[in-house]
């Protein structure tokens, strides 16, 4: 993959192969360069952004993962999983305010979904525990 890179380094699909490899591979740090630059090839492929804000989180920034599923939730309002990552995130950052939000976005969309009724839930109770 990284010969075939290096041949068609625009490749959003080669790169993001390639990241997706290294995560397998235990090595999510080196992944990031290849998941970011299939992202910003692809910045209407949902999947790539998606991949590349969770590999984010699991080193640590989820700040930078919030913002990058925010700008992806901009163009694309109903994708349940960007919702529940924004959700996941907000809340793991101590921004309950902001995954209520997005738990209740989610709500609008998949209102008979159990999983999602009950997330809204708790973080319904966990801001009234915070007042």
């Amino acid at each position: 993959l990284r010969e075939a890179i290096q041949h068609v380094p625009d490749s959003a699909d080669l790169n993001y192969s390639l990241g997706l490899l290294l995560v397998r591979a235990r090595q999510p740090v080196k992944s990031l360069d290849y998941l970011k630059r299939s992202y910003e090839l692809a910045l209407d492929n949902t999947q790539y952004a998606y991949v590349y804000a969770v590999a984010l989180d699991s080193v640590g920034q989820v700040r930078n993962a919030l913002l990058v599923l925010q700008a992806v939730h901009i163009r694309d309002q109903y994708d349940l999983r960007v919702l529940l990552a924004l959700m996941e995130f907000s809340k793991k950052q101590g921004d309950h305010k902001a995954a209520l939000r997005y738990a209740r976005r989610l709500r609008q969309i998949a209102p008979n979904n159990v999983q999602i009724m009950q997330a809204t839930d708790a973080i319904e109770a966990e801001l009234k525990g915070l007042d």
